[in-house]
């Protein structure tokens, strides 16, 4: 075990641990055989750019899809859950390609590492002409799940039990294509296909109730009256024209098998915001009234856009990856209770302070990097996991109980200022 001078100040010692984290990063992050090493990680691969419809009306790249996945070990290789991500953009904008870019690219490359396939894909974008609207995103989302049905094998996933992860917008359309079984019967689906939907920080489940809250009470992060403006567009002015293209009209007994998880945020634009957290939580509230399986998480501190940007960086990772292992039957139930209600966000000093130790590596790379060897997703990293002998005797440092099983937390906490 590693001794040090018991006169070392704590920047000194807290410098010493980051940079042993550091040196051995790229050990860590691929697996490689050292002294120590236990458990190899999947080396991802991506397809780009799979053009999943080839109908003249979406002719563009907007009919394309990227899949990451793992490399096969064996022929006779067990097949993987898929997890289908909708992106955002307040249906107008956005792209697949946001997740592999600097800030989202070790995304799919988390969940490819724990055992799913991880699909992206791009759709038509509605239009200020008003010529492509909800019902075209939606039907190019069901052709796109037409050829992840029809062809994800070849990339050792399941083409049964899909989760569809929305953001955003993407949120709204991904539960809409779950509950309203037209889109899917048009490409010769059904809704058993799916098996569990996340809708991270959308408040147009119930569309109707979302434009009464818009219309009669503050919200915050809106302007109320612009975006109720821009909503209309979309969604049609009338109660009935926004049922349309609201999921929680269509609770069938075939949708009444799905499980939801609802994620939102407290914070849009800068300031607080209270719509998605309200209107989850009436979606909730109107689902478990019909014996839905539904968790709703509300993280306060975040932005909406923070949750994307520090999923890999926090708490929000553990929660969305206990529910994908309970719904996959990998742990036993679904106790609400075992999920964190809250995020503990890092503070602007502590983020600060670790800026100050390196340029390149902050606090969030760190937990990161710890997190890469939670290989079950639990918060838990045990010696035997540690693949590098330097990482081990760190591990130790933290090690105070001597069972040689630490929390993410711990660590993390170990290493703040």
């Amino acid at each position: 075990m590693l001794s040090f001078n018991s006169k070392m100040n704590h920047w000194q010692f807290t410098l010493f641990i980051v940079s042993i984290l550091i040196v051995n990063s790229n050990v860590l992050l691929t697996g490689c055989a050292t002294a120590g090493a236990t458990v190899p990680t999947p080396q991802m691969r991506i397809k780009t750019d799979i053009r999943y419809d080839t109908a003249a009306r979406s002719a563009s790249g907007f009919n394309q899809l990227d899949v990451f996945y793992a490399e096969k070990t064996s022929a006779t290789a067990a097949l993987n859950p898929v997890i289908v991500f909708i992106h955002g953009g307040n249906w107008t904008g956005g792209d697949k390609a946001n997740l592999r870019n600097q800030n989202n690219a070790e995304i799919p490359q988390y969940f490819v590492q724990r055992g799913y396939v991880f699909v992206a894909l791009n759709f038509r974008l509605a239009s200020e002409d008003q010529s492509i609207g909800l019902a075209d995103m939606a039907t190019d989302i069901a052709h796109g799940l037409r050829w992840i049905h029809q062809h994800i094998k070849e990339y050792g996933g399941k083409n049964t039990e899909m989760v569809l992860w929305g953001y955003s917008s993407g949120a709204h359309l991904a539960t809409l294509i779950a509950m309203d079984k037209r889109y899917l019967s048009r490409v010769n689906l059904t809704p058993q296909m799916i098996a569990g939907v996340i809708g991270m920080d959308v408040p147009q489940y119930d569309v109707p109730k979302a434009f009464q809250l818009l219309a009669t009470e503050d919200v915050g992060g809106w302007n109320e009256t612009t975006r109720a403006r821009q909503l209309e567009t979309l969604f049609g002015r009338t109660a009935t024209q926004q049922r349309e293209f609201s999921p929680s009209e269509y609770l069938t007994e075939q949708t009444q098998r799905l499980k939801f998880l609802l994620i939102s945020s407290g914070r849009m634009h800068d300031g607080p915001q209270t719509f998605s957290n309200r209107m989850s939580n009436h979606f909730k509230n109107k689902l478990t009234a019909k014996g839905v399986t539904i968790q709703h998480r509300h993280f306060e501190e975040f932005s909406h856009a923070e949750l994307m940007s520090q999923f890999l960086y926090s708490d929000l990772n553990k929660v969305v990856m206990q529910y994908l292992r309970r719904l996959h039957g990998q742990l036993s139930s679904l106790n609400d209770t075992v999920l964190p209600n809250q995020l503990n966000k890092p503070t602007t000093q502590q983020r600060a302070a670790y800026r100050g130790i390196s340029s390149s590596i902050n606090r969030n790379h760190i937990a990161y990097r710890l997190g890469q060897l939670d290989h079950n997703g639990d918060g838990i990293i045990e010696w035997r996991d540690i693949p590098t002998l330097a990482g081990q005797q760190a591990f130790l440092l933290v090690d105070r109980n001597g069972d040689h099983r630490i929390t993410i937390k711990e660590m993390d906490q170990f290493l703040a200022p």
